[in-house]
């Protein structure tokens, strides 16, 4: 038998109608929170944030199209043939069988258009924008790499070839070449564009130091400082270097992350299933175990800060061991392994080619103080501003590197990783790697045939 309504006390059925209340509100909640998880999709703007990055280095007026950039570097690799092959003829001294591979293949009639249009290309310059289909994870192809491997190759050999023949016009403008089409691929500012280009800045200014060395006089400082400086740019700080890749992620956080309707990681949007599938929009249920938007913004704001604060080379791979103790949750969760170690990277790669292209321009600068004044200068101040502009900086510290006369020659170097000056001792190790792990100082004019980083 019910009781009436009287028999039930008054704070009972306010308990009852606050109970209900808060039943229908959750049971409401959690069918709006499906229902939203099951309809809504992230609105990416991938024209928004390629434009966005297209401002950070547009290329010249008249510049092509980075397809056409690409068909024509490809060609010229073509007409190579075998660009590995001509590897070893950068690796050890000159013979007739390195002449005669050389003369084989530079003076094919198909060599010659292909050279030229490169030189073209790479004057002309281009822009490839970002590719917003691949993983944020910023990454190095190795189809991409190697195929610049192959196009650097070319033009080096090219050049140490026109120099044993008496050309060093051609030659210097093989180098400037090169150097241009790194620029050209480094434009958008992205982390595996700039770990792609900078690797080729270090392979010129290496033959840079070994032609100073093999051929004194055969290019000076004055011809190549302000050219190579117009192309490369100015010392430009970590924030710049990596602003295309913070734009990069933002794009791919678009795509992954629903802004209407609240801030969450759209599961079924970002994750594909090891068959290559997007899983069930149910799976968007367990969007709470992801971070949100805002909280991977800030992760990432954070590593490129780190990255921002460090002052050297020697800061960058302090920081890298840090990263590989503390792993950012947020970002693991989103990127996997590679995030912070390819933005690092990408840094590392960029002191240490910048490192090693002034460190060139100052053996040219003290060849060419030798010849005039027979004997090289006590100090590199002497080189300022006649011979040099300024004086180059060492990557480790970001003071000069230093030099020491010797009875007929001298030492150029780097402190190295553990920031002191040694006095450029060697000792039997790859003399001139400036990614080395060891604390010796790192002998910048040591460079041979041969060594590592050919």
């Amino acid at each position: 038998m019910t009781k009436p309504a009287e028999a039930y006390p008054r704070g009972s059925r306010i308990r009852r109608w606050v109970t209900f209340a808060v039943v229908a509100v959750v049971v409401l909640w959690i069918f709006r929170f499906v229902w939203l998880r099951l309809t809504l999709r992230p609105t990416p703007r991938p024209e928004y944030w390629a434009a966005k990055i297209a401002e950070l280095d547009p290329p010249p007026p008249g510049a092509m199209s980075s397809d056409e950039a690409n068909r024509i570097l490809s060609d010229f690799v073509q007409a190579i043939e075998d660009p590995y092959k001509l590897s070893d003829v950068l690796s050890v001294g000159w013979t007739t069988r390195h002449q005669a591979l050389a003369d084989s293949i530079f003076q094919r009639p198909e060599f010659q258009p292909a050279h030229k249009a490169v030189r073209e290309a790479a004057r002309r310059g281009w822009y490839e924008p970002p590719d917003f289909r691949e993983l944020p994870a910023p990454h190095i192809s190795f189809a991409r790499m190697s195929f610049q491997q192959q196009w650097t190759v070319g033009l080096r050999t090219h050049a140490r070839w026109s120099v044993m023949r008496g050309d060093a016009d051609i030659a210097k403008d093989d180098y400037l070449t090169a150097l241009r089409l790194a620029r050209n691929e480094m434009r958008p500012r992205t982390a595996h564009q700039i770990s792609d280009a900078w690797p080729v800045v270090n392979a010129v200014a290496r033959e840079l130091i070994l032609m100073s060395r093999e051929h004194p006089g055969v290019f000076t400082s004055r011809q190549l400082f302000q050219p190579i400086s117009d192309i490369l740019g100015c010392d430009i700080s970590p924030l710049e270097l990596l602003e295309g890749e913070r734009l990069r992620v933002n794009a791919f956080f678009d795509q992954w992350f629903v802004r209407d309707g609240g801030d969450w990681f759209c599961v079924s949007a970002a994750v594909h299933t090891p068959s290559g599938r997007q899983p069930s929009r149910w799976w968007n249920v367990a969007s709470p175990l992801f971070p949100s938007r805002l909280s991977a913004t800030a992760s990432i704001e954070q590593v490129i800060q780190q990255i921002a604060n460090c002052p050297n080379l020697g800061a960058l791979n302090e920081l890298s061991e840090e990263m590989a103790q503390q792993t950012d949750v947020n970002l693991h969760e989103i990127f996997g392994d590679a995030d912070e170690y390819s933005l690092v990277g990408a840094a590392r790669s960029y002191h240490a080619a910048w490192c090693r292209m002034q460190a060139a321009l100052a053996i040219l600068a003290l060849a060419d103080y030798r010849t005039d004044h027979s004997r090289y200068p006590e100090s590199l101040t002497q080189l300022v501003p006649e011979y040099l502009p300024k004086l180059p900086i060492d990557c480790y510290d970001r003071k000069p590197l230093r030099y020491r006369r010797t009875s007929d020659d001298y030492v150029l170097y780097s402190v190295g990783r553990d920031g002191a000056d040694d006095g450029g001792g060697m000792t039997g190790r790859r003399p001139d790697s400036l990614f080395t792990w060891d604390s010796e100082d790192v002998v910048l004019s040591a460079t041979e045939r041969g060594d590592w980083g050919k």
